[in-house]
């Protein structure tokens, strides 16, 4: 799994998940944990998208808390690319 797939997985994960909904959060820790497992597992995934997605599942809550700045649009190609870069510079500043 590449990191822009990656991003684009959780930014998709946090536009479905409703941070007030502790099932919805729960939901959304599980697919991120399993998504996680299975890239390690099959070895599809590089050193730098490994990093992030660890640092997602750590941040995964203040994401959910800060939904409106990470969660995309529909039809909203632009803005959900540049709410992606963002993503991308909360787990890997050093891109």
């Amino acid at each position: 799994m590449s990191l822009e797939n990656f991003l684009s997985f959780l930014q998709q994960l946090i536009t479905m998940t409703d941070p007030d909904d502790a099932a919805s959060v729960a939901l959304a820790e599980n697919a991120l944990t399993a998504v996680i497992a299975l890239a390690h597992t099959s070895k599809t995934v590089d050193p730098l998208t490994a990093r992030a997605m660890h640092k997602a599942h750590m941040r995964l809550n203040g994401f959910l808390r800060h939904k409106d700045e990470f969660a995309g649009k529909p039809g909203d190609y632009m803005g959900n690319q540049h709410k992606r870069y963002r993503l991308r510079s909360m787990l890997s500043p050093e891109c």
